[in-house]
């Protein structure tokens, strides 16, 4: 019950220093006590026993009695302890060690340690013996080796051994503390998985403590947010929340984590440069054995991508009832055209050159083929079909383009346009050219939407040297360059590099979706041509677009003859379920000197021609009709006279065209509406 004295103190720490067993002599008040002090190696502590020596009593006997007091202790201990002679021979085996190696003590006693040793390990057993006696080093000190024991089963497992030694008058001996650590391997095994996957893993890892201090992050979340781990560690989320969740979102997920439940939501989070980015993240508390929260878990999954595919899915959806309504209007629009500008053309042939109403039906012919082509436009806008490569004349879309946006423009945009009409022609789809131009265009007005300017187009043939275009994919060659520049806003030069990148716009999202110049720039590639722009804040932009020149004809070359229509004395039937379309169509044609017979109904006009089959030269039908399509009744026709020439004339319809149509077999294909030149010459052909 008093205090140890400083010299056993000393003593204590120089055992610990040495790592081997140590006897000594010590005066306590009134007594003399032999004391035996052994390390536990590695562990920071000895074990002491002590004996008083009653007067008299030899100093041999009382070490005697000591080293069986020590015996009789390593006995209890759950770790195995064993001693081993010089030659490496066991000398002492305790209950642990014959728990562990399955050995009893009288198996095992004189017996080479090497018994306990798998067969790779024997020789660098060997080797550290002699080392240890060559040298006459007393002991490893202050080190765990780590390494397989074998059982007597034969089976290995990991363990940990701890070494010391000690001498006395009968030579050198080592003790060795051996602990089994294949639980420990195997928990160890398991963190080292568990680490390896939550440092690989595809989704941001986050650990807050209890305050939400951010303790740690892997690093795929370094990679979506552009965060280092030093950056955040320490921090609070709120530094890479974009502030668009309400409040009330983050209290729910509070109350709901703090409950001891997982938390899933969506989140607009913000990178380290600004850019937002959308994340699904699951949310959870991190409890300890005494079901305390210690620590909250965030596991977040980037979905930009989804979400912006979403976002595409939603406006290609959105475009595709666009084009359903305008294919519908387009029909139904068509058909209303159709005895306008026919009667107007009519009119026209009546009316003498000096007819006071001559002017006034021009006027009404013209605003109704402008009509005409308006539909044509909305039609072509609203196409999602791919098309062939043509030839054509770039010059004339582009026209139509400008027809098609000035209706849009404030009076604040100036438009000039420079299109030079004898521009040669392009290998390319008419859509793309149309996209090209209405991107570009619709991009130069944006610009100057609250400033006004003036917007200028212009085409024109260029010659381009290699020289010219060193730093372009083109070759140098022949070229057509359409160019569109404004005096608006401008693009600033540290972000010209990213401006055809997809998904990239300094616009809102109300206004775009960042592919129009991607889109753009796509297309131009692909036929071999390149895009340039010069730009300059304050003042404006200008995209030049070059597409390689070829020597053909192009299939949208406007006829320059007007030569005089041709007609004839054959029988036409003529099949359309609007009462106005079909008057119309009759009296244009019996103009030309046609037999025209008329049918309001598809029903009617196959049981007319089932009657007498050969009493028509040509059938004329319409594609939408009650009851049967004009196909279904075509395709009735053929059964009943393989030969006959039928025209298929449609207002609109996206289940046929031009080459389904000949597919079917049908000779001839128009588009209401159509002029009076159009319909003769096809049915001479």
């Amino acid at each position: 019950n008093q205090p140890l004295p400083d010299e056993w103190l000393d003593f204590n720490r120089k055992v610990l220093r040495s790592g081997k067993v140590k006897n000594t002599e010590c005066e306590c008040p009134g007594k003399t006590y032999s004391l035996t002090f052994a390390p536990v190696v590695n562990a920071g502590y000895t074990n002491l026993y002590g004996l008083d020596i009653p007067e008299g009593k030899k100093a041999e006997q009382i070490l005697r009695e000591s080293e069986e007091r020590y015996r009789s202790l390593t006995q209890t201990a759950t770790d195995a302890i064993i001693s081993i002679n010089s030659r490496g021979d066991i000398e002492s085996w305790n209950r642990g060690a014959q728990e562990m190696f399955g050995y009893t003590e009288e198996e095992i006693l004189n017996q080479p340690m090497t018994l306990c040793i798998p067969e790779r390990y024997r020789e660098a057993h060997r080797k550290g013996m002699e080392r240890l006696l060559a040298t006459g080093e007393p002991h490893i000190i202050g080190k765990t080796v780590e390494l397989y024991g074998l059982n007597k089963n034969g089976d290995e497992f990991p363990m940990e051994l701890s070494l010391s030694s000690w001498e006395t008058g009968h030579g050198k001996y080592f003790t060795g503390i051996i602990r089994d650590i294949s639980e420990r391997m195997k928990a160890d095994e398991e963190m080292r998985k568990l680490s390896h996957a939550v440092e690989q893993s595809p989704s941001a890892v986050i650990i807050t403590d209890i305050e939400g201090s951010i303790e740690y992050v892997n690093p795929r979340f370094t990679q979506m947010s552009g965060y280092s781990a030093a950056e955040v560690v320490g921090k609070k989320p709120d530094i890479f929340r974009s502030g668009e969740l309400s409040s009330e979102v983050f209290r729910e997920m509070e109350e709901t984590i703090t409950s001891g439940e997982e938390w899933r939501g969506e989140f607009h989070n913000k990178k380290k440069n600004g850019e937002l980015y959308w994340v699904s993240s699951s949310v959870s508390a991190i409890m300890d054995l005494e079901g305390e929260i210690t620590h909250f878990l965030a596991v977040q999954e980037d979905i930009s991508e989804k979400k912006l595919l979403e976002k595409q899915l939603r406006q290609a959806q959105k475009m595709e009832a666009i084009g359903a309504l305008a294919g519908g209007i387009a029909h139904d629009f068509n058909n209303i055209l159709f005895p306008i500008i026919g009667y107007a053309e009519m009119l026209l042939e009546d009316s003498p050159g000096d007819s006071p109403n001559r002017e006034a039906l021009n006027e009404i012919f013209n605003s109704a083929n402008r009509a005409r082509e308006l539909v044509k436009q909305i039609l072509t806008f609203s196409r999602q079909t791919e098309q062939e490569l043509q030839p054509l004349k770039a010059q004339i879309i582009i026209k139509e383009v400008l027809k098609l946006i000035k209706a849009t423009l404030p009076s604040t945009i100036e438009i000039n346009q420079n299109i030079d009409n004898n521009c040669g022609m392009v290998l390319a789809d008419p859509t793309q050219i149309h996209q090209i131009a209405m991107n570009l265009i619709t991009n130069a007005y944006h610009a100057m939407e609250d400033t006004g300017g003036e917007l200028t187009v212009s085409l024109e043939e260029v010659d381009l040297e290699p020289e010219e275009i060193k730093d372009s994919m083109m070759r140098g060659g022949a070229y057509i360059c359409l160019k569109v520049s404004d005096t608006g806003t401008g693009i600033d030069q540290t972000i010209m590099e990213r401006i055809f990148d997809p998904y990239f716009t300094t616009k809102t999202k109300e206004r775009g979706t960042g592919l129009g110049l991607a889109v753009v720039h796509g297309i131009v590639n692909s036929y071999g041509g390149d895009i340039k722009v010069t730009s300059e804040v304050g003042k404006g932009t200008a995209f030049k677009v070059y597409l390689p020149r070829i020597e053909t004809k192009s299939v949208f070359e406007e006829t320059e003859a007007q030569d005089s229509l041709r007609g004839g004395e054959e029988r036409i039937l003529v099949v359309d379920d609007e009462p106005s379309v079909v008057k119309t169509i009759k009296n244009m044609l019996e103009r030309l000197g046609y037999d025209i017979t008329s049918k309001t109904s598809s029903v009617e006009a196959l049981e007319m021609f089932r009657s007498d089959p050969h009493s028509f030269d040509v059938v004329i039908t319409d594609m939408t009709m009650p009851k049967m399509t004009g196909v279904q009744l075509s395709k009735n026709l053929m059964e009943i006279r393989a030969d006959i020439p039928i025209i298929l004339c449609t207002g609109f319809s996206e289940k046929i065209n031009e080459e389904r149509a000949r597919e079917l077999g049908i000779s001839g294909y128009l588009m209401k509406p159509v002029v009076k030149r159009e319909m003769a010459e096809m049915i001479r052909k």
